[in-house]
């Protein structure tokens, strides 16, 4: 009933909603949001912070920002944006998680979404992502980057692979403002090249360092439970 009480509550010129608990995300249900797109036709800045989040039928002419603040996104969500109607939208805030806390999400389902218009759209993140390696070169693809101004795509297993595609597609990201690959698990040799080939625009910030067991590397996201 939580959607439900929101919008029998909402007042017509809300522009902005969150709803979600950023201390326990996989704890958090965000149940089937379609009643509230029509019931705050004003709505500019939506946030979902949780587990299980049901976008439902978007439609709506006025959303700005939309933020999925997920530890496990599944991939409904995503076919909503992909089949969803929002063509005011500026800011896209993906966070996709693991997979052992609900992580649906994989470069197939998100393909999809490179080909969406989104004419309005300023920045995109894609990030708290298992599978960066696979997603980043895939991007040069995507409609909406050459109108791009913010790009981020850490917070998850974002490796050299990663690094060196964005160098190899270099010419179809130096429009951007800001490319950011922050807490990402890029080495001090990738940095440096990707430093020397971005500039200022490229955002670093800090690199995690892998775990190791019994000789074995493993990596993880940002923010799963």
């Amino acid at each position: 009933g939580l959607i439900e009480s929101i919008t029998a509550a909402a007042p017509l010129a809300a522009r902005t909603i969150y709803c979600g608990d950023d201390d326990q995300l996989s704890w958090t249900m965000v149940p089937d949001c379609s009643p509230l797109w029509a019931a705050a036709p004003y709505l500019e800045t939506v946030t979902l912070a949780g587990s299980l989040i049901e976008l439902g039928k978007l439609e709506h002419e006025r959303l700005r920002c939309l933020k999925l603040i997920s530890g496990g996104l599944p991939t409904a969500p995503v076919r909503s944006l992909t089949d969803g109607h929002a063509p005011m939208l500026e800011e896209l805030e993906l966070w996709f998680g693991d997979t052992e806390y609900g992580a649906e999400c994989s470069v197939e389902t998100v393909r999809p979404l490179l080909a969406k218009s989104f004419p309005a759209l300023r920045s995109m993140a894609l990030i708290n992502c298992e599978f960066s390696d696979e997603l980043v070169p895939l991007l040069p693809e995507a409609v909406w980057l050459e109108q791009l101004e913010t790009l981020k795509l850490g917070g998850g297993i974002l490796r050299d692979p990663a690094g060196e595609a964005l160098i190899a597609a270099a010419d179809s990201f130096r429009h951007l403002k800001t490319l950011d690959v922050s807490e990402s698990f890029l080495s001090a040799d990738m940095v440096a090249q990707l430093s020397e080939t971005f500039g200022d625009c490229i955002a670093l910030g800090e690199q995690q360092v892998a775990d190791e067991y019994n000789g074995e590397a493993y990596y993880y996201v940002s923010l799963g439970e």
